[in-house]
């Protein structure tokens, strides 16, 4: 059985250098890819080490959507072959359970109509 997998430790990504103290003096460089309300962005950015004051910006991350898309679809296919599965393993047990009730009636051994007729018998009968 398939099952959503997270595993914190493994980055399916290529790793960047997403902290960079070396760029310029006195300042550091970030990177950090996440998602925000169901987007894939990345943050983009520079702080300085002397005042702790910085910018930075957030920018959509197509490449890493595109991934996250084609793991969403895998997952979407993979709940519907397991429904479709479902559905058919039931298809299967409703008819081999009206074929056992119909074969059943063949012989005459109905299933709930045998009361009802014997009681409308001793009706007659009486």
């Amino acid at each position: 059985m398939d099952a959503i997998v997270f595993n914190a430790n493994q980055n399916p990504y290529i790793p960047d250098k997403e902290c960079d103290f070396d760029k310029e003096h006195g300042k550091v460089h970030l990177k950090s890819h996440f998602i925000m309300n169901g987007v894939c962005v990345r943050f983009r950015g520079w702080l300085d080490l002397d005042r702790l004051d910085g910018v930075g910006c957030l920018e959509y991350d197509e490449r890493r959507a595109m991934h996250e898309d084609a793991i969403l679809r895998d997952q979407i296919e993979c709940y519907n072959r397991q429904l479709r599965q479902i559905e058919d393993s039931k298809r299967v047990y409703r008819d081999v359970n009206r074929q056992e009730e119909m074969e059943a009636v063949r012989r005459g051994i109905a299933t709930g109509a045998t009361r009802i007729s014997l009681f409308s018998s001793e009706t007659q009968a009486r």
